[in-house]
């Protein structure tokens, strides 16, 4: 009997991931086929021009912002109505998860893939494929070492959104403001491995914080994420189902 139910529940994980994946794959394909119309407006109607215009950079950009809704949404939206059908908290946390983790990378292999059929193409023409990245990126790395930074990002942008919904699903009254108040301290924690900054502790004192070496940003910005994850869990396991 104890067989059967772990076969049922890894069955019905298995399904639900399916589900939650397709759903948030869906959307971001009509995301990112309106992104590029609207790239491409900008760029051959008024003129618009970036010099770090790679399609790689351009996708991260508002993907951020993306990835923040799109966690918040499906964090809310879709807990109560799977649990509706019988299935667990457990079971929509493990899921949610995997399907984050995947939707991110296609975000980004979707990027890398029109960066190179660019480059493709400008080889084969006059076009000048750009190729500057972000000015946070010092490397001379082309796609492996920025693809493995925008997802730590991006996925980093999928959590924080997670947490403030969690919070907002959970709890009333004030409690959801400060989950706000957490989501941004995670931000701003995250972005701290990629940028130095120059903050005053008290009066006249104050400090600056070096830039990260790529490595240790990627890892500390996924650690970040490790750690929202857990803390969502935390909330997740025992929060009260809303039925309407």
């Amino acid at each position: 009997m104890k067989e059967r139910i772990k076969s049922l529940w890894e069955k019905n994980t298995t399904r639900l991931l399916v589900d939650l994946f397709t759903l948030q794959l869906r959307w971001t394909v009509w995301y990112l086929a309106i992104l590029f119309i609207l790239i491409g407006a900008l760029r051959f109607l008024v003129g618009f021009a970036d010099e770090r215009g790679n399609v790689m950079w351009l996708v991260f950009q508002p993907s951020t912002i993306y990835m923040f809704v799109i966690a918040t949404i499906t964090g809310y939206v879709f807990l109560s109505f799977y649990m509706r059908v019988g299935l667990t908290r457990r079971a929509f946390f493990k899921a949610m998860s995997i399907s984050a983790l995947m939707l991110v990378a296609f975000v980004v292999l979707f990027s890398v893939l029109g960066q190179a059929i660019l480059e493709l193409v400008a080889g084969m023409s006059a076009y000048e494929a750009p190729k500057t990245h972000a000015d946070f990126l010092a490397t001379d790395s082309f796609y492996v070492l920025p693809a493995l930074s925008y997802f730590a990002i991006l996925l980093s942008y999928y959590v924080a959104g997670w947490l403030v919904v969690t919070g907002f699903y959970r709890y009333r009254g004030y409690r959801p403001a400060l989950f706000i108040l957490a989501g941004l301290a995670f931000l701003i924690l995250s972005s701290l491995f990629w940028r130095g900054e120059s903050f005053q502790l008290f009066l006249w004192i104050g400090a600056r914080l070096p830039e990260a070496p790529l490595g240790v940003a990627i890892a500390g910005t996924l650690f970040l994420s490790l750690l929202g994850v857990v803390a969502i869990h935390h909330f997740l396991k025992d929060t009260p189902i809303r039925l309407k």
